[in-house]
């Protein structure tokens, strides 16, 4: 009966930490799929402002008061633009670390399974 429960906790460990790794690699997979959709913002938001750009460069040669007023507030939005365009950079940069560090959990827990295994394999032996 001991040599069973034994076994039957041995069995429990390798399948605890297979089931961790197989989460850990479900978790970089979401994360991994967030980047693409970050990526898209980011290139939307740069086309947004080369067009605020275009038309600053466009007011430039105007004197009216209604135009530099415009220019300002162009130059305020490109501002906020860049802002937004390094602060998804930023959140880009943190999914990928995300993932890397789920991937290196998951290769973690395989790794301590196959060490369980080849010691719970020579015990029963």
């Amino acid at each position: 009966m001991k040599f069973i429960k034994r076994f039957l906790f041995k069995r429990k460990v390798l399948n605890d930490l297979q089931r961790a790794a197989w989460q850990h690699n479900i978790n970089a997979a979401y994360s991994e799929a967030v980047v693409p959709d970050l990526e898209t913002l980011k290139k939307a938001e740069r086309g947004k402002n080369e067009e605020r750009k275009n038309k600053i460069a466009n007011l430039e040669n105007s004197a009216s008061y209604n135009s530099r007023q415009e220019r300002k507030a162009l130059e305020a939005e490109v501002e906020a633009s860049e802002g937004k365009i390094k602060e998804l950079d930023r959140q880009i940069e943190a999914v990928r670390r995300e993932a890397q560090t789920f991937r290196a959990q998951s290769a973690e827990k395989l790794t301590r399974r196959e060490f369980f295994k080849k010691v719970f394999m020579r015990e029963c032996k």
